[in-house]
C-alpha cells in the first residue's frame, strides 16, 4: 500500500533547491582550476571510487571476539557499515542506519529516538529489550531498557561515527550482559599523528540547520587527540507547530601509545544535550491495509501528534508543587559520560584491558498518545455517566433522546465557544470528533558507573586465545511520572477543549467537567528510585587448527536489585486551585504520592554460553556454525512498580527469559562480488503471561509462560557487476511463530494465539541499494544512488484481536546524489521517501482493540524529505 502523495513542505522543499542551485552553479567556477583528486578522509569506505571490486571479508571487526578477527575468519554474522556507506544513506537517526543490518527489524517511524527494535523475529515493540548499542565497545548506560527510556536515547548519527559493526547472535551474550541476540557497536573517531578533519554542513526541507565536525591530530610523538561536535535543529518530520528537534553533543578521544609497543591508555567523553519529538500513533480511518486521513483531522504524510494548543499543561499548585509540562521538551536527555581504556602488554603471551565509563543521565520523556477518537456527544454521554460525580450532577442536561446536551469551548482561545451545542459540535472540523488524548510526562535520572576488566592469554604458539574477563557495574534510577488526560479536537493541528454540560431544556449552563481542556489531572503517579548491582565473570576460548576456528564462552550473570517506591493516593485538586467553590470534576480523583515508601529487594542469576566454529576451505569462501544460549533478566521495573504494588521485602522475580538460536552461514568473499548467507534458528521460552486454560472443559484462570520460535535467512551482498557500479543486497526472510499453551479472552471467546505470527513481525524486509559513480570530471567526481526498501505485512495487535486485519506492506524508495569536488569539498543530496509512499508500522499497543473500526490509531512511516549537505575534509 503505497500512495503517492503531494507534500505540503514543497515551499521548503524549494528554498533546499534553491541552495542546492547556488551551491551547483558557484562551486564548480570555484573548482574548475583544480585537477588533483582529493586525499581519502578518515573512515571512507574500502570500496575504491572507481567502483573496482575491493570489497572483501578480510576487513577486521573487533565486536564480540577476543581480539580482531576478519569477517572471512570469525565465527560470527556480523555486518559493517563504513563512514562511505553512513554518507551515502543520509540517515536521519542512528535506527534508519542500522536497518542495514540483517536480522534486525526497527522501527524508526517514532523520531530520533525510543523506537523499537525486533532481532530475528523476537522482541517486536519491545524497544532494545534483547539487544544492546556500544559506544567504542561499552554501553552509555548498562541498561538498554527500561520504561520510556531505550539505548537509541543515547547515540546520535553524527560525523563523529567511523563505522558500525552490527553482531546477531553470536556470542553477544558473553561478551555483554542483557543482550542475548544483538549487539551494535559503533566505533568513534580516533586521533591520528597526521592532522585531519571534516565539516559538514546541512539543510533539509523540514527546517533542518545542521553543522557537523569533528578534528583529529597529535599532541606529541605518543598522544593524540580526536574532538567532535554537532547542532542541529529542525521543525520534525511530522511538524507538529513548534521546533521539535533541537540540540547537539561533544565528543573527546585522547589516546597515550606506550613506548616500545606497550599497550595504550585512552580517554573517551561525551556529552549530549538534545531534544527530539517523539512520534507516536496518531487518528486515522479506512482500515489498518487502507489507512486514510480523517476529514479534517492529522494528515496521514505529514499529521503529528502535537500542536502549540495542547503543547503546555500547568496546574499552579498540586501535591508534589507546581505542574508544568511542556510537550515541546520530547524525548529530552541530558547526558555526561566520561571513561578510560587501557591495554598493557603484560608479556608476550599475556595483555591486560580494562574499560570503563561514568555516566550522568539527566531524561525526560514527554508526549500525548491518543485515545480512539470518539463522536464528541459519546464522549459527553460518557463523563455525564461514568466520570467523577453521580450521572444526578447533571440529570437535567439529559435530553429526550437520551443524549446529554453540552457546549465547548477552547481555553487556548480565551474560552471561544467553538461548539455552542451538540448539532454545532457534531460538525466540528467536518467530523465531530474529539479524543481523550494523554499528556504524558516521565523523568528519570540515572547514575551509571561500569567497568570490564580482561586478562588475555595467547598460547600454544598463538594458536590458542584465552579470554578471563569480569563485568562489574552499580546503576542507580530514580524515576517521576506524572500524567493527565485531555479532551481534545481531532484536527490537523489539536486544540484543547473544555465540555461545560447545559441544561436541556433552559440552555443555561450547569457546570463545567473539564480544566483547562484536562478532563482529568493526575491519572497515574510513579515514584522511586531502583540501584542495581551486577557482579559477572566471563570467559572466552578461541583455538586455530589450520582452516578451522573453534571459538567457546560463558557469561556468568549475578544481578541484585534494592530501593524504594512511593505509594499513591487520590486528591481532590479544588482545593489546591482555590476552585472549591465551583469544583472541576477533573480535578477529583486525581493520584499523587503518599509521602509512604515501601522497600524491596530481589536478586537474578543466569548463565549465557556459546560455542562456534568457522571453516576457511579457500582463500575467499568459508562457513561458520554456532549455538548459543542467553537470558534477559529484569531491568529497574522489577523495584519501580506502579502505585498499586502490594510488594514489600523481597520480590520474587518472574520467569527469566530464556533465548536459544542455532547458525550456519556461508560467507564468499570473490573479484566481484562478496556474500553472507546466514541460516537461522532462534528460539523464545519462559514469558510471563496470564489467561485461561480447560479443565475438563471448563475455562480457569491461570499463569503461564510463552514463547517464540523462528526460522529464517540473512542475506547481506554486495556485487559489483560492472566498473563504477556496486549493489547492495541485505534482507532478512523468516518464519516466527507463537508458542503458548494457553488461551486468551477476546470480546468474550476463549482464543488461542499458538501457531501464529507474532505482532509487528513481518516475514520478509529487506532494501537494495544500488551506487554508480561517474569518471572524473572537471570539477570532480559524481555518483547517484538509487535504494528500494521492502517490508512485509504484519499482525496489528495480536493479544486483542489475532484476526485483526493487518498492517500492509510498504516499499519505500531513496534516492541521492553527490558530487565530489576536487580540493576536498564534497556536495550530497538525499531523498528519503521519494515516492511519499504512505505504510504503517503500527497499529496502537495502548487501544482495547486490535480491529480498525470507523476511527483507529497507527503510527505511519515517516514522510519524504530532502537533505542536502557540503562537506570540507582537511
Amino acid at each position: 500500500m503505497n500512495h503517492p502523495h503531494h507534500s505540503p513542505r514543497l515551499q521548503s522543499a524549494a528554498r533546499v533547491f534553491g541552495q542546492i542551485a547556488a551551491i551547483l552553479v558557484a562551486f564548480p567556477c570555484l573548482m574548475s582550476a583544480q585537477t588533483t583528486a582529493p586525499v581519502p578522509a578518515q573512515g571512507t569506505s574500502a570500496k575504491d571510487t572507481t567502483g573496482e571490486p575491493v570489497y572483501v571479508l578480510n576487513a577486521f571487526t573487533v565486536t564480540g571476539s577476543i581480539k580482531p578477527e576478519s569477517r572471512l575468519n570469525s565465527p560470527l554474522a556480523i555486518t559493517t557499515i563504513d563512514r562511505a556507506k553512513i554518507e551515502t544513506m543520509a540517515p536521519r537517526s542512528i535506527d534508519e542506519l542500522m536497518k542495514v543490518i540483517p536480522g534486525l527489524y526497527i522501527e524508526s517511524s517514532g523520531g530520533e529516538a525510543n523506537n523499537a527494535l525486533a532481532v530475528r523475529g523476537i522482541g517486536a515493540g519491545s524497544g532494545f529489550k534483547y539487544a544492546v548499542i556500544l559506544e567504542d565497545g561499552l554501553p552509555v548506560v548498562s541498561e538498554a531498557d527500561t520504561s520510556f527510556t531505550t539505548a537509541d536515547n543515547y547515540t546520535r548519527v553524527s560525523t563523529w561515527i567511523a563505522n558500525v559493526e552490527g553482531l546477531r547472535g553470536g556470542s553477544s551474550g558473553v561478551f555483554t550482559s542483557n543482550a542475548p541476540l544483538a549487539t551494535i557497536n559503533f566505533i568513534g573517531r580516533q586521533g591520528a599523528q597526521t592532522p585531519d578533519g571534516e565539516y559538514k554542513l546541512e539543510f533539509g526541507d523540514y527546517g533542518l540547520i545542521r553543522n557537523d565536525a569533528w578534528v583529529s591530530g597529535p599532541v606529541n610523538a605518543q598522544t593524540t587527540y580526536a574532538l567532535g561536535g554537532f547542532y542541529r535543529v529542525d521543525d520534525g518530520l511530522r511538524s507538529p507547530g513548534y521546533k521539535a528537534d533541537k540540540g547537539g553533543q561533544l565528543t573527546l578521544a585522547l589516546n597515550h601509545q606506550f613506548k616500545d609497543d606497550k599497550g595504550y591508555f585512552k580517554i573517551t567523553g561525551k556529552a549530549l544535550n538534545d531534544r527530539t519529538a517523539f512520534m507516536l500513533p496518531i487518528p486515522l480511518t479506512g482500515t489498518t491495509a487502507d489507512p486514510k486521513t480523517i476529514p479534517g483531522g492529522p494528515d496521514l504524510h505529514t499529521g503529528a501528534t502535537g500542536s502549540p494548543d495542547v503543547r503546555f499543561f500547568s496546574f499552579p499548585n498540586s501535591p508534589i508543587g507546581a505542574i508544568n509540562h511542556d510537550i515541546a521538551d520530547g524525548i529530552q536527555v541530558d547526558l555526561k559520560y566520561i571513561g578510560s581504556e587501557l591495554h598493557v602488554k603484560l608479556s608476550d603471551q599475556l595483555a591486560l584491558e580494562n574499560r570503563n565509563r561514568f555516566s550522568s543521565v539527566n531524561k525526560s520523556w514527554n508526549s500525548n498518545p491518543f485515545s480512539t477518537a470518539t463522536s464528541l456527544q459519546s464522549i459527553a454521554n460518557s463523563l455525564a455517566t461514568s466520570g467523577n460525580v453521580p450521572a444526578s450532577t447533571w440529570a437535567a442536561a439529559l435530553g429526550s433522546d437520551g443524549n446529554y446536551r453540552f457546549r465547548l469551548t477552547a481555553p487556548g482561545q480565551a474560552g471561544a465557544v467553538v461548539a455552542a451545542d451538540a448539532t454545532a459540535a457534531a460538525a466540528l472540523n467536518g467530523n465531530g470528533l474529539g479524543d481523550l488524548m494523554n499528556h504524558w510526562k516521565s523523568e528519570a535520572i540515572f547514575r551509571d558507573f561500569q567497568d570490564d576488566l580482561r586478562l588475555i592469554a595467547s598460547l600454544n604458539d598463538g594458536k590458542t586465545t584465552a579470554l578471563a574477563g569480569l563485568y562489574m557495574k552499580t546503576d542507580e534510577e530514580t524515576r517521576l511520572w506524572q500524567w493527565q488526560t485531555m479532551l481534545v479536537d481531532v484536527s490537523s493541528s489539536y486544540r484543547r477543549l473544555d465540555l461545560s454540560y447545559v441544561d436541556a431544556t433552559t440552555g443555561q449552563v450547569i457546570g463545567q467537567y473539564t480544566y483547562n481542556g484536562a478532563k482529568q489531572v493526575g491519572t497515574t503517579y510513579r515514584h522511586g528510585t531502583a540501584n542495581i548491582d551486577e557482579v559477572t565473570p566471563y570467559f572466552d576460548l578461541t583455538h586455530t587448527q589450520g582452516p578451522l576456528i573453534l571459538d567457546a564462552g560463558a557469561r556468568f550473570l549475578n544481578f541484585k536489585y534494592r530501593g524504594s517506591y512511593e505509594t499513591a493516593r487520590t486528591y481532590d485538586l479544588n482545593s489546591y486551585a482555590q476552585t472549591t467553590a465551583n469544583p472541576y470534576p477533573a480535578l477529583l480523583n486525581a493520584q499523587f504520592g503518599s509521602g509512604n515508601y515501601n522497600n524491596t529487594n530481589a536478586a537474578e542469576h543466569k548463565v549465557a554460553y556459546t560455542v562456534g566454529a568457522n571453516y576457511t576451505f579457500s582463500q575467499n569462501q568459508a562457513l561458520f556454525a554456532r549455538y548459543s544460549s542467553g537470558s534477559r533478566l529484569s531491568n529497574s521495573d522489577i523495584i519501580i512498580q506502579a502505585s498499586t504494588n502490594k510488594n514489600v521485602g523481597n520480590v520474587v522475580p518472574a520467569h527469566i527469559e530464556s533465548l536459544t538460536q542455532y547458525e550456519f552461514g556461508y560467507k564468499y568473499g570473490g573479484q566481484h562480488l562478496a556474500a553472507f548467507l546466514t541460516f537461522f534458528y532462534a528460539r523464545q521460552r519462559d514469558v510471563p503471561n496470564t489467561g485461561f486454560q480447560l479443565v475438563n472443559g471448563t475455562p480457569v484462570p491461570v499463569s503461564f509462560t510463552t514463547g517464540l520460535n523462528n526460522v529464517g535467512v540473512e542475506l547481506d551482498t554486495t556485487w559489483n557487476p560492472v566498473r563504477h557500479l556496486s549493489i547492495d543486497v541485505r534482507g532478512t526472510v523468516q518464519q516466527p511463530k507463537i508458542v503458548t499453551p494457553g488461551l486468551v479472552n477476546i470480546a468474550g471467546t476463549l482464543t488461542s494465539l499458538d501457531g501464529l505470527n507474532p505482532t509487528r513481525t513481518p516475514k520478509v524486509y529487506g532494501s537494495v541499494t544500488g551506487t554508480y559513480t561517474f569518471d572524473e570530471t572537471s570539477i570532480g567526481r559524481p555518483a547517484v544512488n538509487l535504494g528500494i526498501a521492502y517490508t512485509g505485512s504484519r499482525p496489528t495487535n495480536q493479544n486483542a484481536n489475532p484476526n485483526a486485519i493487518p498492517l500492509s506492506a510498504f516499499t519505500e524508495v531513496t534516492a541521492g546524489f553527490s558530487l565530489a569536488f576536487h580540493h576536498s569539498l564534497t556536495f550530497r543530496l538525499e531523498v528519503s521517501n521519494l515516492l511519499d509512499s504512505a505504510g504503517l508500522t503500527e497499529g496502537d499497543p495502548r487501544a482495547p482493540s486490535g480491529n480498525a473500526g470507523a476511527y483507529f490509531n497507527a503510527r505511519p512511516i515517516l514522510p519524504r524529505s530532502i537533505v542536502s549537505s557540503l562537506t570540507y575534509s582537511f
